[in-house]
């Protein structure tokens, strides 16, 4: 078996166990308790049914759709412009390692560290962006 396999069935069991602890507990209750219980457990599923209609009426809504479309379509040109930027990055570093200017003393292992380094502050002013801590557009 594979260890997504394996890793899914232990998630199985795991939720079988509490299922059962669960059921134990409301065996042992008194037959008072139970009936409090029941309503409390009434109670809760008819407010998550509420919740649930909620969200399907909302799902259904335009005006939700919009937004969820336009959210999911400023999340795809945010990764699209870092990509792009990461690239640049890369692409400079490329450029400057092949043009025509005496053999670097750097090595080979400096030179990654440095690209690195590079790649890093971009991808720490992707985070601040997203954070909102910085502007995007400059």
């Amino acid at each position: 078996m594979s260890d997504t396999q394996d890793a899914w069935g232990k998630v199985g069991n795991e939720f079988t166990s509490l299922g059962e602890r669960f059921k134990d507990h409301y065996r042992k209750t008194t037959s008072d308790d139970a009936a409090e219980v029941k309503k409390g457990l009434d109670a809760f599923a008819q407010s998550l049914d509420r919740a649930v209609d909620s969200l399907g009426k909302a799902i259904r809504d335009p005006q939700v759709r919009d937004d969820a479309k336009k959210a999911g379509n400023a999340i795809v040109d945010a990764i699209g412009a870092s990509i792009t930027e990461l690239g640049a990055v890369i692409s400079s570093k490329v450029d400057d390692s092949s043009e025509s200017d005496p053999p670097s003393t750097a090595t080979a292992e400096e030179k990654a560290a440095a690209a690195l380094d590079d790649v890093d502050t971009v991808m720490d002013r992707v985070q601040r962006a997203a954070d909102g801590d910085i502007e995007t557009t400059e």
